[in-house]
């Protein structure tokens, strides 16, 4: 007896005795009615639903960011937590945390109604170029820093497109508000 063999045995049986729980009937009744046909059977959608949860989650893995390319805005850095601020509230969004993850780098984490996770990350400067997918060369930085400014978000655990490309827009545009301006209404 070879260890597939073994192996299609363990997985019948363990379905048969599910089976007869399940029907109410003899559990050695349901053990000695398990065909090797019914044992292939249970191994192959076993195999199946295995391999499609491991191929599920590995794509998943690879495409993190569900709109693709970051948007570019053009604003002031240090109106970031402003525009982060007007565009949650619009989305209904509420703020995690917010960590700088580099020179240059911010990542927020927020939370929908729902509590759905919302990950938003933005780039400037050199960053830019480098995010973008563009050679990059070296600049000093600052707070008072002005220029492109990339932005990246995710909503929900699967990406929401349409809500994304919301909040990005809404942020680009309360960036643009208050690009060289100390205060700007809220539109």
């Amino acid at each position: 007896m070879g260890w597939n063999s073994t192996v299609n045995t363990v997985i019948a049986r363990m379905f048969a005795i599910f089976a007869a729980r399940v029907s109410g009937r003899p559990t050695l009744s349901c053990l000695r009615a398990v065909s090797h046909a019914q044992c292939l059977a249970v191994w192959v959608l076993t195999a199946g639903l295995l391999g499609s949860l491991v191929g599920c989650t590995a794509s998943q893995r690879e495409s993190a960011w569900s709109s693709g390319s970051p948007l570019e805005a053009a604003g002031d850095w240090d109106d970031i937590d402003a525009a982060v601020s007007v565009a949650s509230g619009e989305m209904f969004f509420a703020l995690e945390s917010r960590e700088a993850i580099g020179p240059g780098r911010l990542r927020y984490r927020l939370l929908t109604l729902g509590e759905e996770p919302v990950e938003l990350e933005v780039v400037r400067g050199a960053a830019v170029k480098t995010a973008l997918g563009e050679e990059a060369e070296d600049e000093a930085e600052s707070e008072m820093w002005s220029g492109p400014i990339a932005l990246r978000c995710r909503v929900g655990r699967f990406g929401d497109e349409r809500r994304e490309r919301r909040f990005l827009k809404v942020m680009s545009e309360r960036l643009a508000d208050l690009a060289g301006v100390d205060v700007a209404p809220v539109r």
